[in-house]
Order: structure tokens, then C-alpha cells, then sequence
């Protein structure tokens, strides 16, 4: 695997390590699509480019969640959090690293409500999912997901 990357995802904080590769400041680590199945695009979400698995999706029981609307649209920050993921499986991290792919995703919803006509609305359901992905990372330990 890729040394610089492992080392990023293991030891730099937020903003830096993970974030790297879902801000695109890192290209994708070597390998990643052969062995991910994919190769991540770039997603816009309020100005700011990121990367994302193209086939992601938020993990919800109601499609809302993913559908455009006057209230919110989450489905490009869940494609940024599900690379997060997948980066973390590819280099079998948990702990600190799954900690800023969650916070990163915290950044990116609350970004994907600037401009909403219902911002508020938008930020309250934007907490409110990202409380559900840190009760699941709670659950898990931090582990590897």
C-alpha cells in the first residue's frame, strides 16, 4: 500500500490526513480502484470541490434524504463520506482517521445548506444525520467499518 497515504490517515489531524484524498489535495492511493472497484470523481458541494464514490449513497430509511428539494440534499456529502470509508478499508484504519472522515462529512453537510431557501431546516437535518453516523461509529469502537 501506499506509505505517504497510510501515514497521513494514521497520524495527521483534521483538515490534513484523510481529508487530503477527500479534498483531492491527494490523488487517489495506487491500486485503490483495482481493489475498491472504482475510481473516485470529483463532486462540487457549495463551491468547493471534493471526491467521492460515484455509486455512493446515503444509508437512510427514507429516500429523502438523497432527493434535491427546497430542504436539503445530502446524497454528494454521503458520496464523499462513503470514499472516506472505503479509504479507511483500503488502508484498514479506524480510530483518529474514521474520526475526521466523520467530521469531514459533518463539514460537507452543513456546506451542502449554504444557499438552501430553508437553510435552518437544512442544518437541523444535516446534525441530525451526522449524529446517526457518530452513534455508529461510537457503537463500532472507531473500528474499521
Amino acid at each position: 500500500q501506499d506509505a505517504i497515504g497510510a501515514y497521513y490517515l494514521s497520524r495527521i489531524p483534521i483538515r490534513t490526513g484523510i481529508v487530503y484524498f477527500l479534498s483531492g489535495a491527494l490523488p487517489p492511493p495506487p491500486k485503490f480502484k483495482e481493489t475498491m472497484g472504482y475510481a473516485p470523481v470529483r463532486i462540487r458541494i457549495d463551491g468547493a470541490h471534493h471526491m467521492g464514490n460515484p455509486a455512493g449513497a446515503c444509508s437512510t430509511p427514507g429516500k429523502e434524504i438523497n432527493s434535491a428539494g427546497p430542504f436539503f440534499n445530502f446524497g454528494n456529502a454521503c458520496r464523499v463520506h462513503d470514499y472516506g470509508y472505503d479509504l479507511l478499508r483500503f488502508y484498514n484504519q479506524g480510530g483518529a482517521a474514521r474520526e475526521n472522515a466523520d467530521t469531514y462529512f459533518a463539514l460537507v453537510l452543513n456546506d451542502s445548506c449554504n444557499g438552501r431557501f430553508f437553510d435552518g431546516i437544512c442544518r437541523n437535518w444535516a446534525g441530525k444525520y451526522y449524529l446517526g453516523v457518530l452513534v455508529n461509529s461510537v457503537r463500532q469502537n472507531y473500528g474499521v467499518p
